[in-house]
């Protein structure tokens, strides 16, 4: 019981007590017994009435108690969540002043809670970011803010080390609206900013190794490749390194071609001709080597005033190798002991990848220019030898006129043949580079077409099986059409990959341009009237026959006809137009005459192609077809064209349709 109802009891207990002596001093006095009765029946009922309200308050005492023990349970559960909140929470004045903190906060800003009260929150933040507190502070007092504030807290135990966080603040107002405290909630994003560097040095090593791919695509100067190779190892490790390329010969001897970061004199005149017993390490193993210290390395060091002299510390090595065979070591060397982390070595190991095939592939490209060297050679001393015996002949009679003139005729066979050298050792150039990337491409795609025919066969027979034996008005009719349409589309990818590995053996027979044509156009009519294509055939009378094999000449010309017609996904026009021309060849001696030629025109009205694609449309596997096909029809056109000694051409503009023109030679009639 409360103390305020015991006295309220002890005031009602007293009353009735006084109620009682005026009883007895009424039987004591019988005049006033008449009057003292009706008071006291008044009073009784007041007493009545008192300890109703008596009653009542107890009442309300006992539920102002359930409610007062109910709000300190949520107050201590509150608490609780507080204090145990896996993040941060400072509770401040609008000013910033400390009020209050749970054990996460403490933790996170290294004091006691003796040390919080009261205390600025500034001095937690560092000093390059106090300004920018105070003007958060000042917008908080009238405006609600939202996202994070990122800054560095000071730490005021061991040591006071700095460390990155970000706070989040939330404005607590009274009824009024006015600002009466500050929630912020304080995060340690040590570990976020350690996930953050990593991908950044991740970043940092695939830009590194993509600049360095482009380099080594774009050129077949060694030189130049291992200059821009090192640049690029600098560039990454974010401290001072040296670097150093060493290859072996043909003789198997150690070769130094490239260095950074060490001293011209030391790197000329250490030259040794077999590696080291750290380099007989990689070599033998294959694999990367680190050394903590290589001043202090057990291992037999050769001249360790080398490595002071150039305060080279640490080392890692890496083979360059390609289709297992070392060609060489690729080193970086620290300026400070250090450990040489997972993803460096994993970096440096991919730098010497790349390196290798572009020293791989830049001794292919010197063999090549020795070869030529040698063809060079070989005619400068023909050619002296011709110039000697001009000089003999020229003393000769005029009946030797015509062997001089036969002579000069080898000569400027041998000029041209010496271009057409050059131009091949340029296109061999060229083609160096994606030669091997060819070949396992060519057998993966023999396999797959392989493979994949069989159930690619099951799926045709079956969906031509089940159409056959519906009727047209079958729901499942349009959907067993449309997989029999796409299982007859992936045949026919499948047969264009196989056909570009390993093209079919061409058949020549004399040819009827004009027969091929208009069979190609009945063929395909069903696929013109879908697309609302309209056709128009041109052919100039009396076409004369070429040699050719029908069957890959209509399988240029099917190409070139679906390339148009998916151009014209709205429709149009598709024309086809031939003619025979003369046009200026080279015949055998070299000698200019004129030759026939039968050219055939696809023309449509579609979309264009744009000039900044049209050099790589005969490139295989380039495709302006957006997720569609495998772009090898125009690359299969132009072998078959190759293979018939034609040539395909195309004209187009943006908006104004494209032209695709087959040239072919016509054999000369022999009466």
């Amino acid at each position: 019981m409360e103390p305020g109802d015991n006295r309220l009891h002890q005031q009602l207990q007293s009353a009735r007590e006084r109620l009682q002596d005026l009883y007895r001093r009424a039987e004591a006095s019988p005049a006033q017994r008449e009057l003292l009765e009706e008071a006291l029946a008044e009073l009784s009922i007041s007493l009545e009435e008192l300890q109703v309200s008596v009653e009542e308050m107890r009442q309300y005492n006992d539920e102002l108690a359930a409610a007062q023990e109910e709000t300190a349970v949520e107050h201590r559960r509150y608490r609780e969540l507080f204090d145990f909140a896996p993040a941060g929470y400072l509770v401040t004045d609008p000013w910033g002043n400390i009020q209050d903190a749970n054990r996460q906060a403490k933790e996170i800003l290294g004091v006691f809670q003796e040390y919080l009260a009261h205390k600025p929150m500034i001095t937690f933040i560092a000093e390059r970011d106090h300004k920018r507190f105070r003007d958060l502070l000042a917008k908080l007092l009238t405006d609600d803010l939202s996202g994070e504030w990122e800054t560095e807290i000071l730490r005021r135990r061991n040591g006071g080390a700095p460390f990155p966080a970000t706070l989040s603040v939330f404005r607590v107002c009274d009824p009024q609206g006015r600002l009466i405290r500050l929630l912020w909630l304080v995060r340690n994003i040590t570990e976020r900013k350690k996930a953050e560097d990593v991908v950044q040095q991740s970043l940092r090593r695939v830009i590194a190794l993509r600049d360095i791919n482009d380099a080594i695509m774009s050129t077949l100067d060694l030189q130049q490749v291992l200059d821009f190779l090192l640049e690029k190892i600098e560039q990454f490790f974010p401290y001072p390194i040296a670097s150093t390329v060493r290859l072996f010969n043909r003789d198997k001897r150690l070769e130094y071609l490239a260095c950074r970061n060490i001293k011209d004199e030391d790197w000329k005149n250490y030259h040794p001709g077999s590696p080291g017993a750290r380099g007989q390490e990689v070599v033998r193993t294959k694999a990367p080597l680190v050394v903590r210290n290589i001043q202090t390395d057990s291992r037999i060091i050769r001249r360790p005033d080398f490595y002071r002299r150039n305060n080279l510390v640490s080392y890692l090595a890496v083979p360059l190798m390609t289709k297992g065979e070392v060609l060489g070591l690729l080193c970086v060397y620290t300026k400070a002991e250090h450990e040489f982390s997972d993803q460096e070595i994993a970096f440096l190991s991919g730098v010497g990848s790349q390196a290798a095939l572009a020293i791989y592939n830049s001794r292919l490209y010197e063999q090549l220019k020795e070869q030529s060297l040698e063809l060079r050679k070989a005619h400068d001393e023909l050619e002296q030898r011709v110039e000697e015996r001009t000089a003999d002949l020229t003393k000769v009679n005029d009946d030797l006129r015509f062997e001089i003139a036969e002579r000069q005729r080898v000569e400027d066979e041998l000029r041209r043949s010496e271009e057409r050298s050059r131009n091949l050792a340029k296109q061999l150039e060229g083609q160096l580079i994606i030669s091997d990337r060819l070949v396992t491409l060519g057998e993966l795609a023999a396999s797959f077409a392989h493979e994949f025919n069989n159930p690619l066969a099951i799926i045709l027979g079956l969906s031509q099986e089940m159409r056959l034996g519906l009727e047209r008005s079958d729901p499942h009719y349009e959907s067993i059409t449309a997989i029999e349409q796409e299982a007859l589309r992936c045949r026919k990818i499948v047969l264009d990959l196989f056909d570009f590995v390993r093209p079919k053996e061409a058949t020549f027979t004399p040819v009827d341009v004009g027969e091929i044509l208009h069979k190609t156009i009945s063929l395909l009519s069903v696929q013109y009237k879908k697309s609302n294509i309209k056709t128009v055939v041109d052919l100039e009378p009396d076409l004369p026959p070429i040699f050719a094999d029908p069957q890959q000449l209509r399988q240029v010309l099917i190409n070139l006809s679906f390339n148009a017609a998916e151009a014209m996904a709205d429709g149009g026009t598709l024309a086809f137009r031939a003619a025979a021309n003369r046009v200026a060849a080279k015949d055998h001696s070299g000698n200019d005459e004129a030759q026939v030629e039968l050219t055939i025109a696809i023309c449509d009205t579609g979309p264009g192609i744009g000039p900044e694609l049209l050099p790589d449309i005969f490139r295989p596997f380039f495709s302006t077809k957006k997720g569609k096909g495998m772009g090898l029809g125009l690359s299969i056109c132009e072998r078959i064209m190759k293979t018939h000694r034609g040539r395909i051409s195309v004209e187009s503009r943006p908006g104004e349709g494209t032209t695709f023109y087959l040239h072919f030679p016509v054999p000369e009639v022999k009466e």
